[in-house]
C-alpha cells in the first residue's frame, strides 16, 4: 500500500482538529452576527428616540397653535408655517418607516443566515456521531482480529511443540534403536 498508516489516535486526532475548527469558524461567524444584531438594535433605538423627538416637535407645535388662537392672520401664518413642517415631518415618518422596514428585513434575513448555520452546526454533529460510530466499530474489529490473532498464535504455537515433540520423539527412537544395535554388537 505505500505511505505511512493512519492509527485510530491519528483518526481520532484529525476529527478532533477538524470538529474544533468548525466550532471555531461557526463561534467566530456567529459573533460576527450578533455584533450586526448589536447595531441594528442601536440603530432601532436611534430611531426610536428620533420619533420621540418628533412627536415632542408636533406637540410643541400644537401648544403654540392653542396659544395663537387670540390673533387669526398670526394663526393662518402659523397654520401655513405648521402645514409645511407637519408635511416634513411625515416625510421624514415616511423614511424613517422604510429605515424600519429595511431593518426589519436584515434582521429576518440574519434570522434565515442563524438558521443555516443551526442547520450546519446540526449536520456536522451528525457527521461527527457517524465517525464516532465508525471508530467504535473499527475498534471493535480491531479487538475480534486481537483475539484471533491471539487464537492463532496459540494453535501456531501448538503445532510446533507437537511437531518439536514428534521430531525428539523420532530422534529418541533413533537412537534407542542404535543404542539397542551397539548393545547387541557390544554382547
Amino acid at each position: 500500500m505505500g505511505g505511512k498508516k493512519i492509527t485510530l489516535d491519528d483518526l481520532a486526532v484529525m476529527v478532533a482538529s477538524g470538529f474544533a475548527e468548525i466550532t471555531e469558524k461557526f463561534n467566530t461567524e456567529l459573533h460576527g452576527v450578533k455584533g450586526e444584531i448589536q447595531g441594528i438594535k442601536g440603530e432601532i433605538l436611534g430611531i426610536k428616540s428620533d420619533v420621540q423627538c418628533l412627536k415632542g416637535d408636533v406637540q410643541g407645535l400644537k401648544d403654540d397653535v392653542g396659544e395663537m388662537k387670540g390673533d387669526v392672520q398670526c394663526l393662518k401664518d402659523d397654520v401655513q408655517g405648521l402645514k409645511s413642517e407637519v408635511k416634513g415631518l411625515k416625510s421624514d415618518v415616511e423614511g424613517i418607516k422604510g429605515d424600519v422596514q429595511g431593518l426589519k428585513s436584515d434582521v429576518q434575513g440574519i434570522k434565515g443566515d442563524v438558521q443555516g448555520l443551526k442547520s450546519d452546526v446540526q449536520g456536522l454533529k451528525s457527521e461527527v456521531a457517524d465517525i464516532k460510530s465508525d471508530v467504535r466499530e473499527m475498534k471493535s474489529d480491531i479487538q475480534v482480529l486481537k483475539e484471533g490473532q491471539e487464537r492463532i498464535e496459540l494453535s501456531l504455537q501448538q503445532t510446533a511443540w507437537q511437531t518439536d515433540y514428534h521430531e525428539l520423539d523420532g530422534r529418541v527412537g533413533a537412537l534407542e534403536h542404535k543404542a539397542g544395535i551397539r548393545r547387541i554388537v557390544a554382547r
